[in-house]
């Protein structure tokens, strides 16, 4: 399938050094398809972050991407938050 290679390629894009991808997993967003992805990497500052990426896929080929990036240290209490505020956004 595309969405995954896709939902790949993009979080790779992100600009942070050292960035790995730990896993990716189809899912429902808002009872639409979609796709997360989590990453490791590097921070600006150097320090270790934690990121998740989530595509939420409509009808002709649209798409809204969500990227969440927290230093590691913070990200079980951050988590939880992130997907409030993605569970938060309505498309129109």
């Amino acid at each position: 399938e595309l969405r995954p290679k896709f939902a790949q390629d993009l979080i790779l894009s992100v600009p942070l050094r050292d960035l790995g991808i730990t896993s990716g997993e189809p899912m429902r967003i808002n009872n639409q398809q979609g796709f997360e992805v989590r990453a490791k990497a590097t921070g600006p500052a150097g320090k270790p972050v934690s990121l998740v990426q989530w595509l939420q896929f409509g009808s002709n080929s649209v798409f809204t991407r969500i990227v969440a990036v927290v230093e590691t240290d913070h990200w079980d209490e951050t988590f939880t938050r992130f997907r409030e505020v993605r569970d938060g956004i309505e498309r129109r």
